[in-house]
């Protein structure tokens, strides 16, 4: 397997699942795809192989975010098309957020790791969800006008029909400490939405809950695949994983 390959096609599927939900809106072309979630926070363009017209498709792009006065974050990768894409986003107006490591590792090469004691993770239910994003809307610094909106589409992505993603939850001497996200596709599970209040952070909670997902799922995956952030990335390096593209994130207001 092209490991670079499953990297991207583990993230394009999970982007597209945000598209996929009732309230969602998924516009996709052999050349480009974005969203439209029901939430500004997470709307995106991504999986661009545009050819010498790349500058009128940015502007088809931005005309429909313009329409519903909401901002996009345009995610570059590897594939991405053509070789100036990032340049002639900037030209048209996104600017430059992050740039994030492309990272897997092997599931056959993941390390053993004593996990800390009276720790115990499950996979989320109904029952569990308020209390998943409870833990998820502080950590990624979602405004509280936006909550409303993430609730509806997160309760869809993880116990809608047919969810796409499965949602865990670990706790610590019975208290929720920490959260993620899984999505399985093309022999490669991704790995989402890693977040510890703040109060329990710095105690390895985020690697136990990340080890033991990923080692309960790999009769079902070759590779392990994310997108890290830099307060993650020497978190996923010591666990093993190792970098082999960046995926640029830019952002576009109305």
């Amino acid at each position: 397997m092209d490991v670079v390959k499953a990297i991207e096609s583990n993230l394009f599927g999970y982007l597209e699942a945000f598209g996929n939900i009732p309230q969602g809106q998924l516009f996709k072309t052999p050349e480009l795809c974005w969203t439209h979630t029901g939430s500004s926070l997470l709307n995106r363009a991504f999986a661009a192989r545009l050819d010498g017209n790349a500058s009128g498709q940015i502007e088809r792009v931005i005309g429909f975010y313009q329409s519903i006065q909401s901002p996009v974050t345009w995610m570059t990768g590897p594939s991405s098309t053509p070789e100036d894409l990032e340049d002639q986003l900037i030209q048209h107006g996104f600017r430059h957020l992050s740039d994030w490591p492309g990272m897997a590792l092997p599931l056959a090469q993941l390390e053993p790791f004593t996990l800390p004691q009276n720790f115990s993770y499950q996979l989320m239910d109904a029952s569990d969800f308020e209390t998943w994003t409870r833990i998820a809307r502080p950590c990624f610094g979602l405004p509280e006008a936006a909550q409303s909106a993430f609730d509806a589409i997160f309760n869809a992505l993880l116990l809608g029909e047919d969810a796409p993603f499965q949602g865990y939850i670990a706790t610590m001497d019975r208290q929720p400490v920490s959260i993620c996200l899984s999505y399985l596709r093309d022999n490669a599970v991704g790995i989402y939405w890693v977040a510890t209040p703040s109060e329990a952070q710095r105690r390895g909670l985020a690697t136990a809950l990340t080890y033991q997902v990923l080692k309960d799922l790999e009769g079902q995956a070759e590779w392990a695949v994310l997108h890290a952030t830099p307060a993650g990335f020497k978190v996923y390096e010591r666990m093993g994983f190792k970098t082999y593209c960046n995926i640029g994130l830019y952002a576009w207001s109305p």
